[in-house]
């Protein structure tokens, strides 16, 4: 794993975008009590992700846009996901308005749209405290990702 460091962002270097979540999870040192909440439209590959680091997980709802439906209130979660599903930007309002409420972490996965902006220009998968992205999905690369960390948050372990 590499490093390379802005200003502003730290960027951890992975084969895969999954390995690059992992990793995250496991710097967030998230309890055996605790939970992240994920969209129930998800990559089985997270899914191996999170089992591997045995968090437990709860799905929130999406709708034909995918976007959250609703996000369950409960005490447990920790994390909140949100995805910018084909390389097209999530509108973060909701999910941040629900983490500043609850205490939450929010981790973009923009594993499919790297290079892209929302409609602000904010590069997609740094809007977040932490975000990933992959290289392979959009170029013809075997391997690649990034995992950003903003350095405004601070993590229970380094990575």
């Amino acid at each position: 794993m590499n490093s390379s460091v802005n200003s502003k962002i730290d960027i951890f270097y992975f084969s895969c975008a999954r390995q690059a979540f992992k990793e995250s999870l496991i710097a967030l040192n998230i309890k055996k009590s605790e939970c992240i909440l994920i969209p129930e439209y998800i990559c089985r590959d997270l899914l191996s992700s999170i089992n591997e680091v045995n968090v437990k997980y709860i799905f929130y709802s999406v709708d034909k846009k995918l976007q959250p439906i609703s996000l369950p209130l409960n005490k447990k979660i920790k994390v909140l996901l949100a995805v910018n599903y084909f390389g097209f930007p999530q509108d973060l309002a909701v999910f941040e308005d629900y983490c500043s409420k609850n205490n939450c972490t929010l981790i973009e996965d923009n594993a499919h749209g790297f290079l892209s902006c929302d409609q602000t220009g904010r590069e997609l998968g740094k809007r977040t405290s932490i975000g990933f992205t992959s290289f392979r999905k959009i170029f013809p690369v075997y391997n690649g990702s990034a995992l950003y960390i903003n350095k405004k948050i601070v993590l229970n372990k380094n990575i």
